[in-house]
């Protein structure tokens, strides 16, 4: 029912459960995108890895690309989203 996203240390790779594909409107059957693999299914499998789905993705689950800035920004960030939760 939440959308929930986990991004790699990289910065270059999001997973993203199915509430957050569907909210960012890349669940579907038929979505082509390189940077979007899809399963056996045909659906989207929650691994993204391009910045132009990345960064509408991330906001629906809680990213800030301001977060990403600096490290402590990033810090600052990422404890007001440990003390929401």
């Amino acid at each position: 029912t939440r959308p929930v996203g986990v991004l790699h240390a990289s910065g270059h790779i999001l997973n993203v459960n199915t509430k957050g594909l569907e909210l960012a409107g890349v669940l579907k059957e038929g979505t082509n995108h390189p940077g979007l693999p899809l399963g056996e299914v045909g659906v989207p499998t929650g691994v993204v890895n391009s910045a132009e789905i990345i960064m509408p993705a991330g906001k629906l689950v809680g990213l800030a690309r301001a977060g990403l800035a600096s490290a402590v920004e990033g810090g600052r960030h990422g404890a007001r989203g440990c003390v929401r939760a």
